[in-house]
């Protein structure tokens, strides 16, 4: 998938999918609820749109090969992979009233990512585990996570939009 059709697919497709999610959903693997995973997309899209200090957490060869990895054509995150700074079994506190505020924000985070990238296209924000990454890392990772938290509810099957 080519990078603007993974742009229309993070701009249209991801709220579509998360707009058919329920309080009650279950995940197929993983801890959160569906509002946990929706809050937990937003909050990654608005790190992607924010200088931060958080790409100092691990190493230049971890970050070096943490980004290969990752950002690989392919690569499918494992189902039990863990949240960077959380203690396993641990969840964040909910940020939002409800599932509804929740998409809310992602939608606005969402808006937020492309204006960011296209007022400042050269700008390079810290992931907490790849390091700096420009406008098209971000939007390959934002895909590939959001792809993971989709398959996490049931949301999409198998195929990968790598």
């Amino acid at each position: 998938m080519d990078l603007k059709a993974k742009a229309d697919w993070l701009k249209n497709d991801l709220i579509s999918y998360v707009q058919r999610l329920k309080p009650t959903n279950k995940p197929h693997f993983g801890i959160m609820s569906s509002q946990h995973m929706v809050e937990h997309l937003g909050m990654l899209l608005v790190i992607s749109t924010k200088k931060n200090d958080l790409g100092n957490r691990i190493s230049a060869e971890q970050k070096v090969a943490s980004k290969s990895k990752i950002l690989a054509p392919y690569f499918v995150f494992p189902k039990h992979h863990p949240m960077v700074d959380i203690p396993q079994g641990k969840l964040l506190p909910l940020k939002f009233n409800s599932l509804e505020e929740s998409i809310e924000a992602l939608k606005k985070a969402v808006v937020n990512f492309f204006i960011t990238y296209s007022v400042t296209p050269e700008l390079k924000i810290n992931h907490p585990l790849l390091g700096e990454l420009n406008y098209s890392e971000w939007l390959q990772f934002h895909t590939l996570h959001c792809e993971h938290h989709l398959k996490q509810f049931g949301m999409m099957g198998q195929r990968s939009l790598s």
